[in-house]
């Protein structure tokens, strides 16, 4: 079941410290007491401690921006009766509400590695934290981390796939794709002897099937952006 081990320090020539240490797989108990002198009886329990595993070992949780979402990771060095993970968000660091829930691994003793993502983070400075509920319903939180979404460029135009040997999509803003030309590397417009297709609004599709291998650019109302030609 577990291990007993105990030391015995005098104490002023009077009373004796007896250190009991009780080691078992999930827990260590130190007790101290004192005896008497004369050896008859034990009648001080002079301090008690219960060392208890933490639940989860976090090592790290990061929230960081990329592109127009923000990409959330952290790590356990190890998890102990472990059910979940819940992200949570805030625009003020005071009203949080439930982003995404992320499940744990139950009990492990290796380093594990968790993300998720905001797909539609607040304009500006928001918070992110953490929180680990157990099988048993208790839970903690992380450290609060801070994002500023104001660098994130709202007209992005995104084209898959690059490089290509033939059609390409085009997705971004209906403003930004209103005006699409695609140019050769001697800045000459070649958009007439491909074919530009709007899809809808926020999409278009461009067959670059009739140009030869190279690099081509694609201009959208505000983007220039380099395409590869197979």
């Amino acid at each position: 079941f577990g291990t007993l081990l105990y030391t015995a320090v005098p104490v002023v020539n009077t009373w004796t410290n007896y250190t009991f240490t009780f080691n078992a797989p999930n827990n260590a108990t130190h007790i101290t007491v004192r005896n008497e002198p004369g050896g008859r009886h034990w009648n001080h329990i002079d301090n008690f401690e219960l060392a208890v595993p933490l639940p989860v070992e976090l090592l790290n949780f990061s929230a960081k921006p990329v592109d127009k979402h923000v990409e959330l990771k952290w790590q356990t060095a190890s998890e102990i009766n472990n059910d979940y993970f819940i992200i949570e968000r805030s625009q003020d660091g005071l009203q949080w509400e439930k982003l995404k829930r992320i499940d744990g691994a139950g009990n492990s003793s290796t380093t594990l590695t968790y993300s998720a993502r905001d797909e539609r983070p607040y304009k500006g400075m928001s918070y992110y934290r953490l929180k680990q509920t157990d099988f048993n319903g208790q839970f903690e939180y992380s450290d609060i981390k801070s994002v500023n979404t104001n660098g994130f460029n709202s007209e992005s135009v995104i084209i898959h796939p690059n490089p290509t040997n033939g059609v390409i999509s085009i997705s971004g803003t209906k403003s930004e794709l209103a005006e699409i030309k695609i140019f050769n590397t001697f800045g000459q417009d070649i958009s007439k002897v491909v074919n530009i297709v709007h899809t809808n609004e926020t999409s278009a599709t461009v067959d670059l099937s009739s140009l030869s291998q190279g690099m081509y650019y694609v201009k959208t109302k505000t983007k220039v952006s380099k395409v590869y030609k197979e």
